[in-house]
């Protein structure tokens, strides 16, 4: 019998929809793996359907008046890989904020057009439009130390929120960067029940319509285009 004690970690899932099938048999997973190494401890209210700030901050204070020593958010819709908890395991006394990056579809800093990046930066970007922070290549194994990460997989310890003063996360949009799309339905209703079948299967409460949309048209993506 093993007198290796557990690292308590403190789950939080920010959410402003539903969650997917596929992170709950990640965690599934990810205890089966880590069992004996990291125990995971489920808040009161796990997921927060509200605005990611005011669910991280919520969470936080939940997560001090525990007993637990890293505080992890995992987003809604953001699975890791399975061995993300190796950061724990194997690299738990390098770092006091560490995370694990996932790709989104946005603009990058410095850029003009929406492309599939990672999560992870480093160094600045300046041009005659933008300045911030700049994307790094995430590599494909072990560990790197960057400048910022996204906080959709993040790693917080004790000893770092205990220094932090409220309120601990507070997200702002810049006014100069933020984009606000207008989608107009066609008016034929025939052409009309097309998109609307189409964003509830995307955007609505099923997360298995999410999933099937996925597998039909995942033969389709250009991988040369996701990587670029």
């Amino acid at each position: 019998m093993s007198d290796l004690i557990p690292v308590k970690v403190f789950l939080g899932i920010p959410s402003t929809g539903t969650r997917s099938d596929a992170q709950v048999y990640f965690l599934e997973e990810v205890k089966e793996r880590y069992a004996g190494i990291v125990e995971l401890v489920y808040p009161k209210q796990c997921v927060y359907r509200t605005f990611h700030d005011f669910a991280r901050n919520a969470m936080v204070e939940e997560f001090l008046e525990s007993d637990c020593d890293i505080l992890w958010f995992l987003d809604s819709d953001v699975v890791p890989p399975k061995h993300v908890l190796d950061l724990i395991a194997i690299h738990g006394k390098k770092w006091e904020a560490a995370g694990a990056p996932y790709p989104i579809w946005m603009t990058p800093p410095g850029g003009t057009e929406n492309t599939v990046i990672f999560t992870a930066y480093k160094g600045v970007v300046e041009n005659e439009t933008t300045k911030g922070i700049g994307i790094t290549e995430v590599p494909r194994s072990g560990t790197e130390f960057i400048d910022a990460l996204a906080t959709g997989c993040l790693f917080l310890k004790r000893s770092l929120l205990e220094r932090m003063e409220k309120p601990y996360f507070e997200f702002k949009f810049d006014p100069k960067t933020r984009q606000m799309i207008r989608i107009t339905l066609p008016q034929e209703y025939e052409e009309r029940a097309g998109v609307k079948d189409l964003v509830d299967r995307l955007m609505g409460n099923n997360p298995a319509h999410r999933f099937a949309f996925i597998q039909e048209n995942a033969a389709r993506v250009d991988e040369e285009a996701i990587d670029a």
